[in-house]
């Protein structure tokens, strides 16, 4: 009898330390430090592929997402010079998680509506645009369509 209160109690145990392993690791993934954007503006310009595109205005960011500057605490906005490309990066800095859906949204929207746009006569444009990565961590919501989204999205992680 005592041995099965013991094998009972080590489950316990065993179960408990890996419920607490689990939500460690979630808030640990969740969870962001306060960056200036000016900080992640300076990281991101330092990748080659974002180098390559034109930093936005708000107004263009507006015009392009139907997302409006002045309801954030900050954003970053690069599209490519050549207006037949699709490559766009967007990082946006959140007053409340409350706002993040709603740019998942507007995020979801300009990605269907980019492969409308380019669907029958630029495939590589269209594979590109289905393999772009979004994602948000803490108060931010970052999006990219690149030839090389992973080395974008790595220089955004390691500065928050």
């Amino acid at each position: 009898m005592k041995l099965l209160k013991n094998k009972s109690f080590v489950t316990k145990v065993a179960f408990l330390t890996v419920l607490a392993a689990f939500l460690i690791f979630v808030y640990w993934t969740e969870s962001a430090k306060d960056v200036p954007m000016k900080q992640i503006e300076k990281a991101l310009l330092s990748n080659k592929y974002v180098k390559e595109m034109t930093v936005q205005t708000p107004r263009e960011l507006e015009r392009y997402m139907q997302i409006s500057a002045s309801n954030y605490d900050g954003f970053f906005y690069a599209r490519s010079v050549d207006n037949l490309a699709v490559d766009e990066v967007l990082v946006i800095k959140v007053k409340s998680k409350d706002q993040l859906n709603q740019l998942k949204d507007a995020v979801d929207n300009r990605i269907s509506q980019q492969i409308t746009n380019y669907q029958g006569y630029a495939p590589k444009q269209v594979s590109m645009l289905k393999n772009a990565k979004t994602f948000t961590k803490g108060n931010y919501i970052f999006y990219c369509v690149s030839r090389k989204p992973d080395s974008i999205s790595e220089d955004f992680t390691d500065v928050i």
